[in-house]
């Protein structure tokens, strides 16, 4: 619209050049300007008019743009008779509006009523004298409409009731009586309301209620006080007794609780119906069936040896009485079976709407006999074809039919091939033609070669005018004409499948109808579009019906409050009007804390921005919205939902509002969550595998390559019969191969644990055992390792004896690791080692001075392939501590490392004293 407004020439009107113009006008042109609301200013008593674009429909097609610039009494010359007054009096300096103001406005080329909400305020000069006239406003005319609707719907249902044959009345939860139609008070012996009203605090005075076998009910059990205790009940017929009249009647009760948003029962609404003369007729029926079972014996050597099928049928019910063999053959159930079904269930459902409609002429009497042609589907699915004669099996003493004969010929083989010559030619035209939409086809270039009846019926365009590309030429709405087309040419280009809403022009009478319009590609082999099928429904009721749903509020809140997701509704601007409760029962806020923009505060900082740009992208280009984000519950937790919306268009096509929910889906992210750490888990086992792989060839490389060159060494000495090879020399050479080998026997023992761990097949042995002594022999069989650390014994710190029962290799093994770490990382200072009681628990404490360790490593050492210090630093698989601590937890203890970096490290061993039944994957022996 600004760019309108500089395009004016302002010079001929009575404003005069924009440079000219005096600061309270441009201050209130550029407010106008910017506002996304509706507003209008009049200036001068000329009234020359600016507007925004917020007002631009107002307009209609006929007034705008010239009305930009000119002057107000041209403009709106069929209301200036009633406005006209109205700014005069704006002019002397007062305000005021009103609400659903109707005005007839011509803006379209013809006159219309609108309503709206408006508020007329003077602007005034720089010398505070009044220089024009400030509208804002609402255009309230679709509000308006909708209620008078609802009103006139109101009043549709209440004639409706009132004029209904079965009684129906309400009651508040206090039992009184609400309302009541004109049948309930004839049926109750009441006068009027008042007197119904009156009269139902001493109901057990007036009535005397009684089951359909003549037992006495109390009155917690009357259908008012059943289903004010929340019951929901239909059909319990009931005799009552007026006591003042002394008539008596049978009633059909059926009860419905309504309940408010809480679940609480708020009211009661019961229906009756009089089955007095129901009954009685029911018993003449009786009467009339025990005169018919004379004569049956005769009837039954016919009927169970004829060729042709027998039924015999309750033409009230449908459901089979009796048929003879030749009739289960044809039907595939056994006569057990039928019983309890009926023809219809039977019959096709193609022949069976043609089925009720014959059979009820011929039981009202219209027609001696039903004859048809008709499918039955047998119990194994087949579709057989029948002749099928039915007549009357016996009267009742009113003339009434009360059983029907048929007899039934088996004619599928014939009707097959009929079928089969006919079934080609019409089988499209059928489907087409009996279909509720508009059905089309097009070429793959989009040229339309087909439309069903239901086109030519709707649009009036003749059978026989050509169809070509453009068909829908002044049938489709011109505001939806250029939109409908843009999506049918790119449909066409990507070959995706269509989907628009459009208002198709009806023959008859002109009017503008809504339609979804659906078309999906038919590819051939190669995958090409070989064809276009489409489809128009007619979906004007459920356009208009969602305009009044949205404008309807307790209606829309009821449905919304039934479904578990959280429904919202925010305007273009993206700030909230609504949502429901369920939203606010997850969060735990309140309405005050989301409406407006609250709602996007509430996001985590980290999902804002992207929420918000993404928001504003749907809705510059009018398109669904789906993004997922956290929300901020009033626990502090943040909760995950996935938010879904719709743009919703009002009468005039336009997009007003969008419409959407919130879905929780906490599960999935966790879910996507936990799989990720899984992943991640596995890449990282996978890198240690390849890890350990290496560490593995290095490890075993070096004690094989010491002892490859010892071997070496002693075959050249022995080629030369070198002297230096003495006693003492071969002693040594012997010595250090033994310790090499010592090296390797551990590398592939530790291998072997590591395989039986995970497998669950680690062994303990348990015995009887003094753990005091244990620790001392491993102490004096590392004394040669201690010797070459050049670091003195460990010193011993125990009591005279620990007993308990252990496996004595694996605490051996466990010692011998904690030790020679504590010689590799003890920085070549002494070791202590401290052995007590803990109750009935052992204690091993090993400490060393050494390099110590970071407290966010203290957990990662005890894992497979992990060490200290880098593997360039020292060697090792990075087993022995994972293995400790399996074998210690094996025996029902645990282990773990007290220690900083610099001030060296302390491992603890707790071990039960008692014997252990081992834990899962450990075998006991």
């Amino acid at each position: 619209m600004g760019a309108l407004m500089r395009a004016v020439d302002w010079s001929k009107t009575a404003v005069g050049p924009v440079e000219g113009w005096p600061s309270p006008l441009k201050t209130t042109v550029r407010t106008l300007l910017e506002c996304r609301l509706p507003m209008y200013l009049a200036w001068g008593r000329e009234f020359t008019q600016f507007y925004n674009d917020a007002y631009r429909p107002i307009l209609g097609s006929t007034k705008h743009p010239q009305a930009m610039g000119g002057r107000a009494p041209e403009t709106w010359p069929e209301l200036w008779a009633t406005i006209g007054p109205m700014w005069d009096e704006v002019w002397r300096g007062r305000s005021f509006g009103s609400d659903n103001f109707r005005l007839t406005l011509e803006r379209n080329g013809y006159p219309e009523d609108c309503y709206f909400n408006f508020s007329y305020s003077p602007v005034r000069d720089e010398a505070g004298a009044v220089a024009g006239v400030l509208v804002t406003f609402a255009e309230t005319t679709a509000q308006v409409m909708s209620e008078r609707r609802l009103m006139e719907e109101r009043d549709k249902l209440n004639n409706i009731l009132q004029n209904l044959n079965d009684g129906i009345f309400t009651v508040d939860t206090g039992a009184n009586i609400v309302d009541m139609n004109a049948v309930a008070l004839r049926m109750h012996g009441y006068s009027s309301l008042e007197e119904a009203q009156r009269a139902a605090p001493s109901r057990e005075a007036h009535f005397e209620v009684r089951t359909a076998e003549g037992k006495v009910l109390p009155l917690p059990e009357w259908p008012v006080m059943r289903v004010l205790r929340g019951e929901r009940f239909s059909d319990v017929e009931l005799r009552v007794r007026l006591r003042k009249q002394d008539s008596s009647w049978i009633g059909s009760y059926s009860g419905t609780p309504i309940h408010d948003a809480q679940g609480n029962v708020r009211l009661g609404v019961i229906s009756l119906r009089d089955v007095t003369e129901r009954r009685q007729l029911l018993e003449n029926e009786k009467s009339a069936r025990r005169a018919v079972e004379k004569s049956e014996a005769k009837f039954r050597s016919i009927f169970n040896l004829a060729a042709v099928g027998i039924a015999r049928s309750d033409p009230q019910s449908g459901l089979f009485l009796e048929v003879n063999r030749r009739f289960e053959e044809l039907t595939g159930y056994s006569a057990e079976e039928l019983s309890r079904l009926t023809f219809s269930d039977i019959t096709h459902p193609e022949d069976r709407q043609r089925d009720r409609e014959g059979f009820r002429a011929f039981a009202q009497g219209s027609l001696p006999s039903f004859r048809t042609q008709k499918r039955y589907v047998r119990k194994d699915g087949r579709v057989v074809w029948v002749n099928l004669e039915a007549v009357a099996g016996a009267h009742g003493p009113d003339g009434r039919m009360l059983e029907t004969i048929g007899i039934i010929q088996d004619i599928t083989e014939e009707k097959q091939a009929l079928l089969a010559v006919e079934e080609r030619e019409r089988r499209f035209r059928v489907l087409a033609n009996s279909m509720p939409q508009i059905v089309w086809m097009a070429r793959p270039d989009g040229t339309f070669d087909y439309f069903n009846e239901r086109w030519f019926e709707y649009t009036g365009v003749s059978e026989t005018a050509p169809m070509g590309p453009v068909p829908c030429e002044g049938v489709v709405h011109p505001d939806d004409s250029t939109r409908g087309r843009e999506a049918w040419l790119l449909s066409i280009r990507t070959g995706e499948p269509l989907y628009t809403e459009s208002r198709l022009r009806r023959g008859d009478d002109g009017t503008y109808r809504w339609f979804l319009t659906r078309a999906i590609p038919v590819r051939g082999d190669d995958g090409a579009v070989v064809r276009w099928f489409g489809t128009s429904t007619d979906i004007d009721q459920q356009k208009r019906a969602e305009e009044l749903l949205a404008h309807s509020g307790e209606l829309f809140r009821r449905v919304t409050e039934t479904i578990p997701q959280a429904v919202w509704r925010t305007n273009l601007d993206g700030s909230a009007d609504y949502f429901s409760q369920r939203f606010y029962e997850i969060v735990g806020y309140g309405p005050k804390d989301f409406l407006g923009w609250g709602w996007s505060e509430l996001i985590h900082p980290d999902d804002r921005h992207h929420v918000l740009e993404e928001w504003r992208r749907c809705r510059d280009a009018l398109i669904p919205v789906s993004y997922e984000f956290r929300v901020l519950g009033s626990d502090g937790r943040y909760r995950w939902f996935l938010a879904q919306g719709n743009p919703h268009r009002n009468e005039r096509g336009e997009v007003d509002k969008y419409y959407g929910t919130w879905t929780r889906i906490d599960e999935q992210k966790h879910a996507q969550a936990e799989l990720l750490e899984l992943t991640q888990e596995l890449q990282a086992s996978v890198r240690a595998r390849d890890e350990f792989l290496s560490l593995a060839s290095h490890e075993l490389k070096t004690p094989l390559t010491t002892l490859k060159l010892q071997a070496q060494v002693l075959q050249r000495g022995v080629e030369k019969n070198d002297a230096r090879l003495g006693r003492e020399r071969l002693g040594q050479l012997a010595e250090q191969s033994k310790r090499q080998i010592a090296r390797l026997e551990r590398l592939i023992d530790d291998m072997l644990d590591i395989s039986r761990i995970r497998t669950g097949r680690l062994t303990l042995r348990l015995e009887k055992a003094d753990f005091v002594e244990l620790v001392r022999e491993v102490l004096e069989r590392m004394q040669h390792q201690f010797d070459a650390a050049r670091l003195p014994a460990p010193e011993l710190s125990a009591s005279a004896a620990i007993a308990g029962v252990f496996d004595r290799l694996r605490m051996e093994q466990v010692m011998t690791n904690l030790l020679t770490n504590a010689i590799r990382y003890g920085g070549g200072q002494p070791i202590a080692v401290r052995v007590a009681e803990a109750g009935e628990r052992v204690r091993l404490e090993v400490s060393d001075r050494g390099v110590g360790i970071a407290p966010e490593d203290h957990e990662r050492i005890f894992e497979r392939f992990e060490r200290v210090m880098r593997p360039s630093e020292v060697s090792g698989l990075g087993l022995g501590l994972f293995i400790t601590r399996q074998i210690v937890r094996a025996h029902g203890g645990d282990v773990r490392v007290e220690s900083q970096l610099g001030h060296g490290s302390t491992f603890i061993v707790e071990l039960p004293r008692t014997a252990v039944t081992g834990g899962e994957g450990v075998h006991v022996v």
